[in-house]
């Protein structure tokens, strides 16, 4: 196991005397342990933090054979039930084996994540990694993996440290994002994955999400739209996790591939309900029209956020997704931050462009800036 690098000679005996799913978390509070104890270069000892998101579109460690021989025989072609791919993702590029998905896929992906490492980035949220072993593959060694989410399926969460900025507290899985304990979901989604760290002399929490695809634009309480469906369902449990982290008085932040044009919801200055409902009031999924009105209702009112204002612009040449991927950032947060890193009140971000062949997603790239 590709964590079990990061461990004590004492962390591994313990590790071989546990379950899979003990084992999962146990690396989890393992490495976090080891990282608490970071040096004097850790992100205290700055005022900026360079953050990266970025959905890899579904990395995989696919040297077993068997993969290919059951994907050329026409029997895998739906969506995995387990830990791998479907298919046909990676048809669009031309791979068909195990060393084309070396020459192509995942040469393309240590490029993208070089590059990254060469523009300093010290967090960085991934989305799509099947597990420890696939990302370790392609981490360039400036980084470190602090922490993934453990369901049983090709589309983990992760989250990777610039070595010597390890200044993590804990990570944590919220499984309430994923649904899996709602019976109404016939096929549960990404759990969300949560690094707490300190910065500036405060505590901050960054979440990390995938949210249900195909609901991008429009009313999510469109009827017909069964992913519309579910990604209402997730609004509750987001908002839970922004209103602890308020209620904590702790500076939090939401990345990721929220699969939703927010900002077109905030320009059109949408209500957060189709009955016109007040969002502070507890959510009725069924009536939830708009997310980001949802979920910043200002209830209490530390759990306010702010959408990065990001250049998308890279979107156009690179083939990627131009509205999926955001940075939200609490308000608390927010106002510890120098003005001048600010674009009319709001964090700057941009979408960074990587081969075509890495992802069909860009990087989303912003610095913070803590005041002096």
């Amino acid at each position: 196991m590709y964590a079990s690098a990061f461990l004590s000679r004492r962390a591994r005996s313990l590790m071989a005397r546990c379950s899979k799913l003990v084992c999962s978390w146990l690396v989890f509070v393992l490495i976090v342990s080891g990282v608490e104890q970071a040096s004097a270069n850790s992100t205290d000892s700055g005022r900026k933090l360079v953050l990266a998101s970025w959905n890899m579109a579904w990395l995989a460690d696919l040297r077993a054979p068997d993969f290919w021989s059951i994907c050329r025989s026409g029997n895998g072609r739906d969506l995995p039930r387990d830990s791998h791919p479907p298919c046909d993702a990676y048809h669009r590029l031309g791979i068909g084996d195990a060393a084309a998905y070396e020459a192509i896929k995942l040469r393309a992906v240590r490029a993208a994540l070089a590059d990254l490492a060469t523009r300093g980035a010290d967090v960085i949220a991934l989305q799509e990694v099947q597990g420890p072993i696939a990302l370790a593959r392609v981490l360039p060694s400036e980084f470190r993996m602090v922490c993934l989410t453990t369901r049983d399926d090709g589309l983990n969460l992760a989250f990777v440290v610039r070595r010597g900025h390890e200044a993590a507290l804990e990570c944590r899985e919220i499984v309430a994002l994923s649904l899996e304990d709602d019976p109404t979901v016939k096929r549960p989604v990404r759990r969300g994955l949560e690094l707490t760290f300190r910065w500036g002399g405060h505590e901050i929490a960054m979440l990390n999400i995938h949210l249900k695809a195909a609901c991008p634009r429009g009313r999510m309480d469109d009827g017909g739209n069964a992913a519309c469906r579910v990604l209402q369902a997730q609004a509750a449990p987001l908002e839970d996790w922004i209103e602890q982290q308020a209620r904590a008085d702790r500076g939090f932040m939401v990345i990721g591939d929220w699969n939703r044009d927010l900002e077109q919801e905030v320009r059109g200055g949408f209500p957060a309900r189709s009955d016109g409902g007040d969002p502070a009031s507890p959510v009725t999924a069924a009536l939830v029209r708009n997310l980001y009105a949802e979920i910043n209702d200002g209830d209490p009112p530390q759990s306010a956020v702010e959408l990065a204002k990001v250049d998308r612009s890279a979107a156009s040449a690179a083939g990627c997704h131009e509205a999926l991927d955001h940075l939200v950032v609490g308000e608390a947060l927010r106002r510890r931050l120098d003005p001048a890193s600010l674009e009319d009140g709001r964090v700057k971000g941009r979408l960074v462009r990587v081969p075509p062949a890495a992802s069909d997603h860009c990087i989303l790239e912003a610095s913070l800036v803590l005041m002096k």
